[in-house]
């Protein structure tokens, strides 16, 4: 619950990492509850979470799996997942572009 999932090939929702191509590029959700079957995954929507993010920022895919950071990414994939709407709150709405960062 709470964190960023990506749909993979075999048809599962898998957390998604900005190292990794498959889980960087592909469709994001944000968990909405524990069980992706029964609670559902939110394609786009705003989220309130225990965070302190800088707001105005975008928000980017983290290296730790199925988090987000205002951190621009140095290596692996950058992909926007949503922005900061204050503190605690952001509008999840993942990009449908990235970069391969050197």
């Amino acid at each position: 619950q709470g964190k960023i999932y990506y749909l993979a090939s075999n048809g599962n929702w898998s957390a998604s990492d900005k190292d990794f191509e498959v889980s960087s590029i592909g469709l994001l959700a944000f968990s909405i509850g524990t069980n992706s079957s029964t609670d559902g995954m939110m394609a786009q929507g705003f989220v309130t979470l225990a965070n302190a993010f800088t707001i105005g920022a975008p928000l980017y895919l983290s290296s730790a799996a199925g988090n987000m950071t205002n951190t621009l990414p140095t290596s692996g994939w950058a992909r926007i997942v949503g922005y900061a709407v204050s503190a605690d709150s952001i509008w999840f709405c993942p990009d449908r572009t990235w970069v391969e960062l050197a």
